[in-house]
């Protein structure tokens, strides 16, 4: 079966300062009107809808759920001048953890967190910054991640906990951080799930705002949804193109016939760009700071 990650659902009180930071990131608006909008990333798309019935809660990222989205780019300081211009704040200066990238976590002025990664090995020609992937944070991160992987076919890697160390702190603005990290890779948008051991992943209840629901393109929705429910997750409601379900830990997931997605994922113009950049990985030396950069 073909599996592919068509969207993220993001609820937010105003559209505009949102869209136009994703803008100079190089996301293209497909349509935007005064209630939803559509962002084209180089390879998936991002729903943005405007909710105002409530205040906005400032999203605690180490809790269960939808945590946040990564931007990869080649140009990290470019990123910075674009998080600072809207308002947005960096929990911390960009972190070297010796994996290759930079690591920064900000908070958008909506209260939600955004993660930006530097690829430093990612060619100067690479037109525009691209979704990296989307994190997820369970108290049972190996569930979440069997679940995950069963219905998509891809590789695992991760698995262990990391931490303490003082670059995760960094980063993460926790101290004696300690987690569990999985990876799911071979999707055009990597699935990223965390359990952290310190602090302690807790339950929420549902935001009103934040990131609320992740969106796949299947090309068989009744053979995918029997399986999700076989594996642990509740459907709500199924027609032959479109299904909505909840995972075993109650996060919104949206399915839809590939045929029937829109707007259609084949319009993206870099559906490959994660294959091809984590083809050319490669390290840099992991006791260069930020500050030995400028």
């Amino acid at each position: 079966m073909h599996i592919a990650f068509h969207h993220v659902d993001i609820q937010l009180r105003t559209l505009a300062p949102f869209c136009t930071m994703l803008g100079d990131f190089g996301f293209h608006t497909v349509t935007h009107d005064a209630s939803e909008a559509w962002l084209r990333t180089p390879n998936a798309y991002l729903h943005l809808v405007q909710s105002d019935i409530l205040p906005a809660p400032q999203h605690d990222f180490t809790c269960a759920g939808i945590s946040h989205l990564c931007i990869q780019t080649a140009d990290m300081r470019q990123a910075l001048t674009i998080l600072h211009r809207h308002g947005a704040q960096p929990l911390s200066d960009p972190v070297n953890l010796g994996t290759g990238h930079w690591y920064l976590y900000a908070r958008t002025p909506g209260g939600d967190i955004i993660e930006i990664e530097g690829v430093p090995y990612a060619p100067p020609t690479e037109p525009s910054p691209w979704l990296a992937h989307v994190a997820l944070v369970s108290g049972d991160v190996v569930r979440l991640a069997d679940f995950y992987q069963q219905l998509t076919g891809t590789t695992r890697r991760g698995g262990h906990p990391i931490g303490p160390n003082p670059r995760f702190d960094e980063v993460l603005q926790q101290p004696a951080a300690r987690m569990i990290p999985i990876w799911l890779v071979g999707l055009n948008v990597t699935i990223e799930l965390w359990q952290f051991l310190n602090p302690t992943t807790q339950q929420t209840t549902t935001a009103a705002y934040g990131y609320r629901a992740l969106a796949m393109t299947v090309d068989d929705v009744t053979d995918w949804c029997a399986q999700a429910v076989r594996l642990g997750a509740q459907c709500h409601t199924q027609t032959d193109t479109h299904a909505l379900l909840s995972d075993p830990d109650g996060n919104v997931l949206q399915i839809t016939h590939t045929d029937a997605a829109l707007p259609p994922l084949h319009t993206c113009p870099d559906l490959a760009v994660i294959a091809r950049i984590n083809a050319l990985w490669r390290p840099f030396d992991a006791t260069i700071s930020w500050e030995s950069t400028l």
